[in-house]
């Protein structure tokens, strides 16, 4: 039906921008015939949009994805705007002499602190804050890191019997005494944000903590993972779809050099699509991924249209200038809105 009702209601605007455009398009196949091409000028142009790759970074927010009329999006932007941030990891800390030991809690309150002093850590708490506020309502002189075993024990199963019908002390040592965890609230959602601070994180445990084996976990952990690895998936995918369509149409024309210049024609305006996000904003996230598997089929489709009507002029007998007048002539309207549009 779409094709019905836009030829019974005709765009007087549109056909006449398209008068245009191809009036435009005739002049420059003129300046072809003439030999002054703009070619150096075009590949200085490409070269200065596909420069752009290098500034070009894995990173998301997805929050910024949902709209501002969604409760989601209100919420989060209320707590950037009033509280710490909406973002948090979690460090799961597992001791093979226990928790309640000397060493332990002395590792852990100063890894606390360290990780207290993170770029883009609004807060991290453990084990060692709820114990200093026990050793403090008890009037204990004994500071935590002093202390024996059996006594962080007792002090422990105070702090459990005084809890609410339903709460459990689980949530911050397991039963079983060998596990805790020291959660992490950020001040950014940024995806390489989290990345750098799980990092930061874990290799600090790695290096400098000997009686505690850390990994990151948390909600915020695997989201911040997203993009990195399903970035090079979509990749893979579309360098794998650039190469059998190339293939197939050198064998659909039945040339190999058809075949390289359907690679060169289709793989450049991704490349220069790329660098020009690249200088824009120097992201690029899952959404711009899938954009621009999207947008293959339109480079494709550009592509075979740009070689193909010239390859039909010559083997009519029309010269190479000819021939790419013919493209302007006969599909340069169409690509063009096209192009721009990609």
């Amino acid at each position: 039906l779409t094709p019905i009702i836009m030829a019974s209601k005709k765009n007087r605007r549109a056909s006449a921008t398209n008068a245009k455009l191809q009036e435009w398009l005739n002049t420059y196949a003129k300046r072809l015939e003439r030999g002054s091409s703009i070619s150096i000028t075009s590949a200085l142009l490409l070269a200065a949009m596909g420069a752009g790759l290098v500034a070009l970074k894995v990173e998301d927010d997805f929050v910024a994805y949902l709209s501002e009329r969604t409760e989601v999006r209100r919420d989060t932007d209320f707590a950037l705007e009033h509280l710490a941030g909406p973002s948090h990891i979690e460090l799961e800390l597992e001791a093979e002499n226990g928790v309640f030991t000397s060493e332990t809690m002395s590792e852990i309150l100063r890894l606390t602190e360290e990780m207290r002093a993170i770029e883009d850590v609004a807060n991290a708490t453990s084990v060692t804050d709820s114990m200093a506020n026990i050793l403090r309502a008890f009037g204990e002189t004994v500071p935590l890191t002093e202390m024996s075993p059996d006594a962080l024990a007792q002090y422990w199963l105070v702090y459990e019997l005084g809890l609410r019908a339903g709460d459990s002390a689980s949530d911050i040592v397991s039963q079983d005494h060998t596990k805790t965890h020291i959660p992490l609230l950020l001040s950014s959602i940024k995806a390489s944000d989290v990345r750098a601070i799980e990092q930061e994180v874990e290799e600090l445990v790695r290096n400098e903590y000997s009686s505690v084996k850390g990994i990151i976990t948390g909600e915020n952990s695997p989201v911040a993972h997203l993009s990195t690895s399903n970035l090079p998936a979509i990749a893979k995918t579309v360098v794998t779809s650039l190469a059998i369509t190339s293939v197939l149409l050198g064998i659909v024309f039945q040339n190999w050099r058809f075949a390289l210049n359907a690679m060169v024609a289709i793989t450049l305006p991704i490349l220069c699509g790329l660098g020009a996000l690249g200088w824009k904003c120097g992201e690029i996230g899952l959404s711009g991924a899938f954009v621009i598997a999207i947008a293959l089929g339109v480079v494709i489709d550009d592509a075979i249209h740009s070689l193909y009507q010239p390859q039909t002029a010559i083997e009519r007998g029309e010269s190479a200038i000819n021939s790419t007048r013919y493209l302007f002539h006969r599909v340069g309207v169409p690509m063009f809105p096209t192009m721009l549009h990609f």
